[in-house]
């Protein structure tokens, strides 16, 4: 390396260090934190299941389609309630058909106590769908199901105060905001 160039590099390295350090400082001095967490602990699993061709595994359409978005309670923590809110709850009429979301089989169907009757899709890559409070459960335990295929009808079964959908989209087995995998209304 030259020694122009190494120069260079010197200049940039101590720029660096010069910016770094006032950053600190002002964020110490304005009692904020530049470094809120360490990470610890092993790698996550990253591991990457491939969809078979022409499979839908992401949930990206309405499971009620086009004409029924009106979502009464979204997803995360609700006022005067003791725990968070794991879906969004989507008004519709008693009957309405209720579609999977994305490709994937049923791995519930049935009665699920304050969630009543209700639809759990397993999809590729660790994710689920659940659709709660239905009328009837159209799809049995092990059927393989199409994005658009119905698999229930809404209801106001379980704990339910009116008829609408209970849906969620889980991760690994927890809950994510479903709103982030739907078409904007």
């Amino acid at each position: 390396m030259s020694e122009y160039r190494t120069r260079q590099v010197a200049r940039f390295r101590r720029g660096t260090a010069v910016l770094l350090a006032g950053c600190l400082m002002l964020s110490m001095m304005s009692g904020c934190s530049l470094f809120r967490s360490r990470i610890s602990g092993p790698a996550p699993d990253m591991t990457y299941v491939e969809p078979e061709p022409g499979e839908h595994s992401v949930p990206s359409i309405w499971p009620l389609g086009p004409e029924w978005r009106e979502i009464s309670s979204s997803f995360g923590v609700r006022r005067g309630r003791s725990r968070s809110h794991k879906g969004i709850d989507i008004l519709a009429p008693k009957g309405t058909p209720v579609m999977a979301a994305a490709d994937g089989e049923v791995i519930f169907s049935g009665n699920s106590g304050r969630y009543g009757k209700m639809v759990v899709l397993q999809h590729a890559g660790g994710r689920q769908t659940a659709y709660a409070h239905l009328d009837a459960c159209l799809a049995p335990v092990g059927r393989r199901v199409r994005q658009g295929d119905v698999i229930g009808r809404v209801g106001r079964t379980g704990n339910a105060s009116t008829t609408h959908l209970h849906y969620e989209i889980r991760e690994q087995g927890r809950p994510v905001n479903p709103m982030k995998f739907l078409p904007e209304r």
